[in-house]
């Protein structure tokens, strides 16, 4: 049997320091944790590559903890965790039954074997510009919550938030690969 994690009922509070999908760093407002975005060579001239990684102190690893490949043909999009083997990123992330294929919504299976759903929605109607990403699980508990104003991110005072209840702390990882592929699907209309 496995011990139980301590457990101090602080979510962890990851600040998105650019707000740009291709090239940013998460870091936790306690400084626990720090995970780097970036775009790396791809296999092809218009292929996007982008290189998650989890950072030891505030010095990345050589090697990425997930490679997401984004070609011209997103139906060809993978995305690989450590040395494991290329997933087909349309059958990792699926639609949400009932919506259109056309909305950024989407539902995958974590490494729990658990099912959650990441649901793109606007803080408020009158200002378009904040967007809410938030996560739940198939029982429909709150799992994970990106905020972002995009007129207000600036470099030095962010106001794009990753919240990640301390019970999913170990899936920082998939939910920030998660995050990162359904904002490129809402941000490219796909």
């Amino acid at each position: 049997m496995r011990p139980q994690s301590t457990q101090y009922g602080l979510p962890l509070f990851l600040e998105d320091t650019t707000g740009v999908l291709v090239k940013t760093t998460f870091t936790d407002l306690y400084d626990r944790l720090q995970l780097a975005l970036t775009a790396v060579p791809g296999s092809g001239p218009n292929n996007l590559r982008l290189a998650l990684t989890l950072c030891a102190g505030r010095k990345a690893k050589a090697v990425p903890d997930c490679v997401i490949d984004l070609p011209q043909r997103f139906d060809r999009a993978t995305l690989s965790y450590g040395a494991g083997p290329a997933i087909p990123i349309d059958s990792y992330l699926r639609t949400v039954k009932g919506l259109s294929s056309r909305s950024p919504n989407r539902r995958f299976t974590a490494s729990d074997s658990e099912s959650y759903t990441w649901s793109m929605t606007q803080s408020n109607p009158r200002d378009p510009s904040t967007i809410v990403w938030a996560c739940t699980n198939s029982q429909g508990a709150f799992v994970a919550e990106y905020t972002v104003n995009d007129t207000q991110v600036t470099g030095s005072t962010c106001a794009a938030v990753l919240t990640i209840e301390e019970a999913f702390n170990s899936m920082v990882l998939e939910l920030l690969t998660t995050l990162t592929i359904v904002r490129y699907i809402a941000q490219n209309a796909l």
